[in-house]
């Protein structure tokens, strides 16, 4: 059962509020912070991800597969 206070806040992020960054749970993907957590006290965090669009192209060039079925 939810032993926090009742949080009333508000979390709403525009485009320009915040910046998609690396450094994430996958280095292929870049990822922003929605301000959920802040909104919430720390009890539910949110994110968008975003894969990086010249991961896979770099990964191909350099003779590695990002995906696990490719067939070279």
């Amino acid at each position: 059962m939810n032993k926090q206070a009742v949080v009333s806040k508000f979390s709403h992020v525009k485009p320009g509020d915040t910046e998609f960054k690396g450094g994430g749970l996958r280095d292929f993907f870049l990822y922003r912070d929605l301000g959920i957590a802040d909104a919430t006290s720390g009890q539910v965090s949110a994110i968008w991800s975003k894969p990086i669009p010249t991961y896979r192209l770099k990964r191909a060039r350099a003779g590695t597969s990002t995906n696990a079925n490719s067939r070279s």
